[in-house]
């Protein structure tokens, strides 16, 4: 057909070119032909368009297809519900070592033994709408953190791993639910169909891709242990990242203060008002610059036990927040777990202190609040006013960025080393030969 429709348009070509030669293009008696020609140039262009946009496209596809890593980080189980989260896609360096970290969120109805679940693998298309033969045949094993709820996937291919999107499901063989007799029967069903069966999740990775982080534990010559897996997948990567939002606490607070600095030299040289005192969890704060970062320093914190040194410490090194913060508690806590909780409702019963101040007043005696009767126009006092609101907004803002630095995000560290203290000794390891299926 593509062959017949060639001929057809040379030869009209070659028919118009000889009728133009002649001056019987432009005749009147020729417009079929005409139109004939405009027409085929006119398809043969948008196709051309049409074909190199589409090229462009898979293109790109073909270029994020190689780069990205990650194409799931929130997932549920099938029956149960239960919210997983993948933190983390690790690849070695030549591409032969992969490893997948994930967090069940809630361990109730979940088993922490490793050896009480299986795991399928399958290839994805690009679109990763539809399943397709994995390219690769890993082995590995599958790692249970204990109750902690975190889990650990480890590939093996020793031919390399390909870029393409493969999808794990991970099934749970021991249910600890209730289920129909029949739930049981495994039978031939599809992959699809396994879901109502059975108590599993699923997430697409893509461990031949460009930007999957390294481990170094993935690239040592010896085989990786739970231990490494969980210190550099799950320690390093989250000690880091809460250590960057205390580093973030400090540089927004050092600006807050100088909002408050500026609210206060308008409110005393402008406005002619009378400052009040500052509360007392914040009154003498400053924050300075030391060799490059910034300090807080003050006289009243949020929880004074919780002043610790986060910054030169670091729990890959085998260092313990724990051990400096709860000898100050006054109740002496030996059970990291405990103080946790009790720091935490402690924290969620005080609170902290918000600032408010009514009673504005000039230097000239006048309170603030007469100055709106006295103003016809309001416009004075509305500025005055105005000026007083933004200064009790930037106080409160402070001190809810204190007590984000002081708890929040710091004690956050401090849960990190109790996961720690908690996992150790308590990992299960699934390396069975009937662990993973590839289809």
């Amino acid at each position: 057909m593509n062959n017949l429709f060639c001929l057809y348009f040379f030869s009209q070509i070659e028919r118009l070119a000889y009728m133009k030669r002649f001056g019987y293009f432009y005749s009147n008696h020729y417009r079929i032909e005409r139109f004939s020609v405009f027409f085929l140039i006119l398809f043969i262009s948008l196709s051309s368009i049409t074909g190199f946009a589409f090229y462009k496209y898979l293109d790109k596809q073909r270029i994020e297809l190689g780069n990205q890593a990650y194409y799931t980080t929130e997932t549920v189980s099938s029956i149960t519900g239960t919210p997983v989260k993948i933190e983390g896609v690790f690849a070695s360096k030549d591409k032969t070592k992969g490893f997948i970290m994930g967090h069940i969120e809630d361990m109730t109805n979940m088993p922490t033994d490793a050896a009480k679940y299986s795991v399928m693998i399958h290839g994805l298309s690009d679109d990763g709408k539809n399943i397709v033969k994995s390219k690769s045949v890993p082995y590995g094993s599958l790692i249970l953190y204990g109750n902690s709820g975190y889990f650990g996937l480890y590939l093996v291919d020793h031919n390399k791993f390909p870029s393409q999107i493969t999808n794990a499901i991970v099934r749970a063989q021991s249910e600890l639910f209730a289920k129909g007799a029949d739930a049981n029967e495994d039978g031939d069903g599809s992959l699809a169909d396994s879901f109502s069966k059975y108590d599993q999740f699923q997430f697409a990775f893509n461990l031949g891709a460009s930007e999957t982080n390294s481990l170094a534990c993935l690239d040592s010559d010896t085989e990786p242990d739970a231990d490494s897996f969980f210190k550099q997948a799950v320690l390093a990567y989250s000690e880091g990242s809460y250590k960057e939002t205390l580093e973030s606490d400090l540089t927004s607070m050092e600006a807050q203060l100088k909002k408050i600095a500026e609210y206060s030299d308008r409110l005393d040289k402008i406005d002619k008002v009378i400052l009040p005192a500052l509360p007392d969890i914040m009154k003498n704060d400053t924050i300075t610059n030391d060799n490059g970062k910034w300090v807080l320093n003050t006289n009243s914190h949020i929880m004074d036990y919780l002043d610790f040194d986060w910054r030169t410490k670091t729990l890959t090194k085998s260092d313990s927040y724990l051990s400096e913060v709860m000898p100050k508690y006054k109740l002496g806590y030996t059970d990291s777990n405990k103080f946790l909780a009790d720091a935490t409702a402690n924290f969620k019963a005080d609170g902290y202190p918000t600032f408010t101040y009514d009673e504005w007043k000039l230097k000239d005696g006048m309170y603030l609040s007469e100055l709106s009767v006295a103003d016809g126009t309001n416009s004075k006092y509305n500025a005055i006013k105005k000026d007083c609101d933004l200064f009790v907004n930037a106080v409160n803002t402070y001190i809810t960025m204190k007590a984000d630095y002081e708890f929040n995000h710091r004690i956050g560290l401090l849960y990190l080393e109790d996961t720690l203290n908690s996992v150790n000794g308590m990992s299960t390891v699934n390396s069975g030969d009937d662990l993973i299926r590839v289809y």
